[in-house]
């Protein structure tokens, strides 16, 4: 998958979110779990994945 796509994907996850949560009336403490789960997801996901400009290093 291409960096592009990465972005992408990543855009219209967060756009979903975004629009999940303005239709409903959360909480702080609601706010702040999807806050936390979003940013997990966004560490995996680089901790996952390598920017091609690394391949030749081949780690």
């Amino acid at each position: 998958m291409t960096p592009e796509t990465h972005k992408t994907r990543l855009n219209e996850r967060l756009d979903e979110i975004a629009s999940l949560i303005a239709e409903r009336d959360l909480n702080d403490r609601d706010l702040i779990s999807v806050a936390h789960y979003w940013l997990e997801k966004i560490k995996l996901f680089s901790l996952f994945t390598k920017h091609p400009g690394f391949d030749e290093e081949r780690e």
